[in-house]
């Protein structure tokens, strides 16, 4: 079964080595689960993008 963590950082935090620009982080969110299962990782992850888009 999927495991799902949100986590909400007291002060941003750079994440050089995780991202193309060092930008500051204050949410992650990680999901991780099976490789065989119906449920469709990708598209589980565009859709926080789009709700933590900050645009």
């Amino acid at each position: 079964r999927p495991t799902i963590a949100f986590v909400r950082l007291r002060d941003a935090v750079v994440l050089e080595s995780a991202l193309e620009t060092p930008v500051p982080v204050r949410f992650i969110f990680i999901l991780i689960g099976p490789t065989t299962t119906d449920m469709d990782y990708h598209e589980c992850g565009r859709a926080m993008s789009a709700l933590l888009a900050d645009k």
